[in-house]
């Protein structure tokens, strides 16, 4: 044993006299570090989305500026960014949609490293963590593993086959890093593989620990060259004390049918496991299921990110998982036997009930395929922020059309978690596709027009806004002091950091002239239509276009975006009639193409879409 002086012992007995000396009984403790962590897409396994400690409130929002942005390159179909960034040591870790992951100092904004892919990916995709490595979706198929200070990557695994494809942000725990493929819903034919299954990859290796298929015993429900469906969207909830992952999951396809199978009846039956909560043990066996919606026609996924929360019924504290979807409804399921103990329906709600669309019959359906609970939910004291998407889908046996997603409006709904009451609305202007975020005494969302909002939790009282130089949507994390906003439609994609205190500002510079369009004046035998990068990105400048029967006319489409696009004419009402005309992809900006073609002689409403947002992007061509 190594001796100690007994003039050492004195000596640091004075320093220790000293330093209590100095401080005094009076002295106040040291100020506790804020929490800048935001490790997991929504925050924590429980997916709360509450920023735990964070200093911004009602009282300092107003002082929430500019600090730093940052510019992503990596554009597909949705934009750059559909994410939500995730932040661990004050390292900021992004991933856009072409795949490409930032590494990013918090305190300035300077990249560390970047990742490049360039693959393409649906989203909403992003990046995970656990033991020091970074886990994020390298294209539509694959899964891999970066080291989180160099971003070298440690290992890649494709997990998905041609017809299935990874669209998620990764969570990873204790070991396992989960992910979930989706169908091709839109692909025909299928080949009986479109199915979604949920993988625990080792995160070491990126081996499967388990597979779980969320098509029951991985039957397709009838006619496999035509039915997929099941997988997840969105991260689970995972209850860290037993490993028990919880999943909300996708619709089954075709919807609302195909030509000689109208209402679904290429797959009858009620689709199992889609559209259903899940829970799943620590080994990959199903614990329950509550199906939410049996034989779904509306694409209605049940796949918003459950929240693990606790809940007093009857008297009685309960652990209860809250789950989400497109169908609009929030409904509160008991953890241990996935028994329901409350529904309420959020939004607007017409003919969504309906088992089947009368032949020859367009019904107007809210939900629609882009309405309900679309993006991630908050829970804080007992209280659960669902945003919701107000838009309406006409609906025939076989096809649907959906307005444009400028049209449509939005909301944030605060729910009470015991009884499911809905204790306040804060309608919108424009659809809430930005996630719920909580931070002191406010909740944050923001929407497609691109604002940023703070709303008193009490009241729903606005109290604070921001207008963001684009579209939003992604989903907001907080770190700290700061907000951290994706940006991922406009001119000029960019994640952007809020801080208190900081007077910056966050401005889209637009690198295309619309000169081109300028060129195509309308006339009787010239259409003229385009895509803008002063908006979001992925509109027409108009949903209608005119013509006279028989007219032989030419069509000008200019892309003056920077998402890829294009326009095509069918003669009928919805996509699956026959094609007419359609110009090729343009990559934009600045993109322009003619085509030339025969009107209809028969006068009519003709679809229009573009085939890469055949949801988002719809019209009609009236021939009079």
């Amino acid at each position: 044993m190594k001796r100690v002086s007994t003039a050492a012992v004195s000596g640091v007995l004075l320093a220790v006299a000293i330093v209590g000396a100095a401080c005094g009984p009076g002295a106040p403790a040291a100020t506790p570090p804020v929490p800048t962590d935001w490790p997991q897409a929504n925050h924590d396994y429980a997916n709360t989305r509450v920023a735990t400690g964070s200093p911004i409130s009602s009282a300092n929002v107003r002082r929430l500026g500019v600090d730093w942005t940052l510019r992503v390159a990596g554009i597909s179909q949705f934009g750059a960014l559909t994410t939500s960034p995730i932040v661990v040591n004050r390292t900021v870790y992004l991933q856009d949609l072409k795949s490409d992951v930032y590494a990013v100092d918090l305190d300035t904004g300077k990249l560390i490293w970047q990742k490049i892919y360039d693959a393409p990916n649906h989203g909403p995709n992003g990046a995970g963590y656990d033991n020091g490595r970074v886990f994020v979706t390298s294209g539509d198929h694959t899964v891999a593993a970066l080291d989180a200070k160099t971003g070298n990557e440690v290992w890649s695994r494709r997990v998905a086959p041609p017809l299935q494809r990874v669209n998620e942000q990764l969570t990873a725990h204790n070991g396992s890093v989960y992910v979930s493929t989706i169908d091709s819903e839109f692909a025909q034919p299928q080949d009986g593989t479109g199915m979604g299954t949920i993988h625990a990859m080792d995160e070491r290796t990126g081996d499967d620990l388990w597979t779980f298929n969320t098509v029951k015993d991985g039957d397709l429900w009838g006619n496999p060259q035509i039915n997929s469906g099941g997988g997840a969207w969105y991260p689970p909830a995972i209850d860290t004390a037993t490993d028990t992952t919880y999943w909300g999951t996708n619709n089954a396809a075709p919807w609302p049918g195909l030509k000689g199978y109208p209402n679904g009846s290429s797959r009858p039956g009620p689709n199992l496991y889609t559209e259903s909560e899940l829970a799943i043990d620590r080994s990959g066996h199903l614990q329950w299921f509550n199906q939410v919606k049996a034989h779904d026609l509306f694409d209605y996924d049940f796949t918003a990110s459950p929240i693990l929360t606790s809940a007093t019924v009857n008297g009685s504290s309960r652990k209860i998982i809250v789950g989400a979807g497109k169908g609009g409804y929030v409904i509160a399921f008991d953890r241990r036997t996935g028994s329901q103990i409350w529904k309420t329906a959020v939004g607007l709600h017409q003919n969504d009930q309906l088992t089947m669309v009368p032949a020859g019959q367009t019904i107007s359906v809210a939900p629609g395929s882009y309405g309900g609970v679309e993006t991630p939910m908050a829970l804080a004291n007992a209280v659960v922020y669902v945003p919701v998407v107000n838009q309406p889908t006409d609906f025939t046996d076989t096809g649907f059309t959906v307005p444009p997603v400028t049209t449509a409006t939005g909301e944030l709904d605060a729910i009470d978690v015991n009884t499911g009451r809905i204790l306040w609305t804060a309608k919108l202007d424009a659809p809430d596709f930005g996630s719920a975020l909580v931070a002191g005494d406010l909740v944050f969302t923001s929407t497609f027009a691109g604002k940023v909002l703070a709303l008193n939790r009490a009241s729903g009282q606005q109290v604070w806004s921001w207008q963001a130089p684009g579209s939003i949507n992604g989903f907001i994390a907080a770190a700290g002091d700061r907000l951290l906003v994706p940006v991922g439609l406009g001119a000029t994609p960019m994640l952007v950091s809020l801080k208190l205190g900081a007077s910056g500002s966050a401005s889209a510079t637009v690198t295309a002239t619309p000169t081109a369009s300028s060129s195509c004046a309308p006339s009787a035998t010239t259409l003229c239509i385009s895509t803008s990068n002063q908006g979001n990105g992925i509109s027409f400048n108009t949903n209608q276009l005119t013509a006279s029967a028989g007219a032989h006319v030419t069509l000008t489409y200019m892309n003056d975006s920077a998402i890829p696009h294009n326009w095509h004419v069918f003669d009928g009402a919805n996509a699956s009639s026959p094609s007419i005309a359609s110009t090729g992809i343009k990559a934009g900006p600045n993109d322009v193409e003619s085509v030339s073609f025969t009107v209809p002689s028969t006068p009519g409403r003709y679809f229009f879409q573009c085939d890469v947002h055949p949801t988002l992007m719809t019209g009609y061509l009236v021939v009079h």
